[in-house]
């Protein structure tokens, strides 16, 4: 559930992120950077700030289990290209990969050497399934995938639309 902070609350945040009570109560390591036990510290020492009601199905640790966490972020090593088609032609070889569970696609065009035997250089394009964007390297492609369906109950097979609401404050 999203929570909206105010200024006011945020530069509060920030000063119990720099204060000497986080520093003797956090180890070294944690120090460097911003964690969750620093969020619940915070609303600790400031009760008069309201929080949103934990939605029930949160209420218990059922949802931590293993076999309820879904991966949201992928890496080079979680796609699986399948060849779905090869052509040969007379100065060129056509390949074309699909990764039907994550709707992404490769196309490998080699270059054949004089005699139309050997391997010259090849090129790779790397496709999202509804994406008109072309990437050139799988790092490129893995970036905009995690960026594209970041959030897990995000589906390739459906648009994403961000609407942008402004409510007055009470």
């Amino acid at each position: 559930m999203d929570r909206i902070y105010l200024e006011d609350e945020v530069v509060s945040f920030g000063n119990y992120l720099l204060s000497k009570e986080r520093s003797e109560n956090t180890s070294i390591e944690n120090q460097k950077m911003v964690t969750h036990a620093d969020l619940e510290n915070w609303k600790t020492l400031n009760p008069e700030i309201e929080y949103p009601e934990i939605p029930k199905e949160l209420q218990n640790t059922d949802w931590m289990k293993r076999e309820n966490i879904k991966i949201v972020m992928i890496n080079q090593n979680d796609i699986n290209f399948k060849m779905i088609c090869h052509r040969n032609f007379a100065t060129k070889w056509h390949s074309v990969f699909e990764d039907k569970d994550l709707k992404l696609s490769k196309e490998t065009i080699t270059n054949k050497t004089v005699c139309g035997y050997g391997v010259a250089n090849q090129k790779s394009f790397y496709f999202i399934k509804n994406d008109d964007r072309e990437f050139l390297s799988i790092e490129d492609l893995v970036n905009a995938y995690n960026e594209k369906f970041k959030f897990e109950y995000e589906n390739p097979d459906h648009e994403i639309i961000y609407v942008r609401v402004v409510k007055k404050i009470k």
